[in-house]
């Protein structure tokens, strides 16, 4: 008898216990469905997301050709739209990496957290909705001379034939002749000069007419070094006492300073068919670029603005060039940082060209 209640009670627990864990399971299933329809919802909002922004530069572009009744409204519009949209496309990014960092988890135990964040996303879900249904109309009053305006664009890229130079213009350059050929060449007539009759005597020098050497000053190498990227692009770097590396690609021009424990970076990049404005409006669009500080822009640059940081505070200008726009990206200066701001307009400008 007291076997076979040991035995009742054993099961009861083992009951109770797979139980807990079918529970756990659905706890876990349910967190699983939230994470795949937070990523589906996330496909969807990227691609409008990016939508609005090819149409923002669109309009840009367009703006910079020449004003237009209504397109600088229209600009602001999607300028807003797409700091909509984008705040929602960040909003179900953060929940799936929340509702992914802890596998253990139960949805019971995050249920308050989960209610929050999904309140919030509902209220930028629609809010989403509703711009994109405004923009409708919008899009489709600019997207054909959008796209007329991006064809004369290319057909303007194209390169033509270099135009003859100009006689009056071209240096003349004067002709060396080569040391093996010096004998050939006809040799100057020296000049005649009246001799003299008399001349006075070589008188040899004393040691105390001998002015004594002065000592070598040797004062430090300033001059800036030159490098090219693999851009083909040159560039004149300040001499600093550290090392120097050049790297990048064919629209990327990077050059990194290292000093001790000390790394910097000087990064030029060029974009096509992106105007600085878009830039701009794509910076504001993140969250760090909403705290960022505006600048005094210097010549040849639309903006330039500061982003802070918990580490190094960062500089990022922006200048335009014949096919879109290029970005330069460097640490703030500071007792550990040196000043490379002339480095970076100067590689600004050599893709601004």
């Amino acid at each position: 008898m007291r076997y076979a209640r040991r035995m009742r009670w054993t099961l009861v627990l083992l009951a109770t216990l797979l139980l807990g864990h079918v529970r756990d399971a659905r706890a876990d299933a349910r967190i699983d469905q939230l994470v795949k329809g937070y990523e589906r919802e996330q496909t969807s909002c990227k691609i409008h997301e990016g939508g609005l922004a090819r149409m923002l530069d669109g309009a840009t572009m367009l703006l910079e050709r020449g004003p237009q009744d209504g397109l600088a409204d229209d600009i602001k519009t999607l300028h807003d739209a797409h700091e909509v949209v984008a705040s929602f496309c960040t909003a179900l990014v953060a929940t799936a990496d929340f509702l992914r960092s802890d596998p253990s988890a139960s949805y019971k135990s995050l249920e308050k957290q989960i209610s929050e964040r999904e309140s919030h996303i509902r209220a930028l879900r629609s809010s989403s909705k509703k711009v994109l249904e405004q923009t409708e109309p919008l899009i489709q009053r600019w997207i054909k001379k959008i796209n007329t305006a991006r064809i004369d664009n290319d057909k303007a890229a194209v390169t033509k034939p270099a135009a003859k130079p100009d006689p009056a213009q071209v240096p003349v350059v004067p002709v060396v002749v080569p040391q093996k050929d010096a004998a050939q060449a006809p040799k100057p007539q020296p000049t005649q000069e009246p001799k003299q009759d008399s001349r006075p005597a070589p008188t040899k020098p004393t040691i105390a007419d001998t002015p004594a050497p002065k000592p070598e000053q040797k004062t430090p190498d300033a001059t800036p070094q030159s490098a090219k990227f693999p851009s083909g692009r040159k560039v004149k770097l300040p001499q600093l006492g550290g090392k120097w590396e050049v790297r990048g690609d064919s629209t990327t021009d990077v050059a990194d300073y290292v000093e001790s424990d000390t790394h910097t970076s000087v990064v030029a990049e060029a974009f096509t068919g992106v105007s600085c404005t878009a830039q701009l409006a794509r910076l504001q669009a993140k969250a760090y670029g909403r705290q960022a500080t505006k600048e005094q822009a210097s010549k040849g640059q639309a903006w330039r603005v500061r982003l802070a940081s918990s580490d190094t505070p960062t500089t990022i200008a922006c200048a335009s060039t014949r096919t879109g726009s290029a970005l330069v990206t460097f640490d703030v200066p500071d007792s550990l940082h040196p000043d490379l701001s002339e480095l970076a307009w100067s590689m600004l400008a050599g893709l601004a060209k």
